[in-house]
């Protein structure tokens, strides 16, 4: 029997690592497949390679790569690489486990996937890699040396585990109206519209100028803007920006997306006020206050379905993890090193 209906278009996994294990891996290069293999644990009778686990991990492994060489603040490269390797390749094989744990709790219920279901998902995803054109999208798995039974194989799992947490941890889980308004009166901040600003700016380069001048292009802005001049026509004749004649006008900001040096002469500042000359970039600034709106609190009406949408997070990973843990206490789990 199938548990409830999945319709085809439905792709979004239950949790993030299921998203991960699930889409991932349809295919598997030739380069991948020259990877030496070894057993890094096993499930019951379910062997789990260092293949399988590079191939889930590799997505995540190319994001680390990437995030640790670009960051100036991290010294030893190759030792924080080697450790993100280490924590992905431990992560992934534990997501494994429990994806084999699932798997086989899923059968000993007695469920299964229709054969139609599988075939909606696999012509979702010739649509979504080959704009639906499936000798086309042979050539790709051919290329990756990978069947349409197997890669069959595969939606079947992924779906088998998308029913089993709809069925044994979803329909589990309920939500009282006054729950999600108990949320919502404790956490007051977490439910405001973000306060944003609209900023403009005049520009001072110094290396423009000679130290003398430079004192003095300051000193003639900041004169200009404390007798009350319009800001942007200061801009337009002093500004060295190439935005001066509107002087910079950003569109509306948050206050998160401000470099660190603005954050917080800017919160206190009211509109129509300025500020400067602040060290940004290694130019002199001064910054206008244009506008200001946001900060308020939203209607409990208003994010009524995200209150309750958290909750069901919530709720939903710490059952999925009491599912999963009493799953562990049944099976046979070995890790080997």
């Amino acid at each position: 029997m199938i548990i409830r209906y999945l319709h085809p278009q439905r792709k979004t996994f239950a949790f993030v690592w299921m998203l991960l294990l699930g889409l991932s891996s349809w295919f598997t290069s030739a380069e991948e497949q020259q990877f030496a293999d070894g057993v890094v644990a096993i499930v019951n009778d379910k062997v789990i390679t260092f293949f399988e686990v590079t191939k889930h991990s590799r997505f995540v492994d190319q994001y680390d790569h990437s995030r640790i060489l670009n960051d100036s603040s991290i010294a030893d490269k190759e030792k924080a690489w080697q450790d993100a390797l280490r924590d992905n390749r431990q992560s992934v094989v534990r997501q494994l486990v429990d994806q084999e744990l699932i798997l086989a709790d899923f059968k000993t219920k007695g469920y299964f996937v229709p054969d139609k279901y599988i075939e909606q998902r696999l012509n979702d995803l010739v649509v979504d890699q080959t704009g639906g054109d499936w000798e086309k999208f042979r050539d790709v798995i051919a290329k990756s040396r990978t069947t349409l039974d197997e890669l069959r194989e595969r939606i079947r799992r992924q779906l088998s585990v998308e029913l089993y947490v709809g069925q044994i941890v979803e329909r589990r889980i309920n939500i009282s109206p006054s729950e999600a308004r108990d949320r919502y009166d404790a956490n007051p901040g977490h439910y405001r519209v973000p306060a944003q600003v609209r900023l403009q700016m005049i520009v001072v380069d110094p290396d423009k100028y000679d130290e003398s001048s430079l004192k003095d292009r300051i000193s003639t802005v900041r004169t200009a803007l404390s007798s009350g001049q319009d800001f942007v026509s200061i801009a337009k004749e002093y500004s060295d920006s190439a935005g001066k004649e509107k002087a910079d006008d950003f569109d509306w900001l948050e206050f998160s997306d401000l470099a660190e040096p603005l954050q917080q002469p800017i919160k206190s500042m009211a509109t129509g006020e300025f500020t400067g000359p602040i060290s940004l970039g290694g130019k002199k600034v001064f910054i206008r206050v244009a506008d200001k709106k946001g900060g308020s609190q939203r209607a409990f009406d208003e994010v009524r379905t995200q209150v309750r949408n958290e909750i069901f997070r919530e709720k939903r990973e710490a059952l999925m993890e009491n599912t999963l843990e009493k799953l562990r206490r049944k099976a046979y789990i070995r890790y080997i090193d």
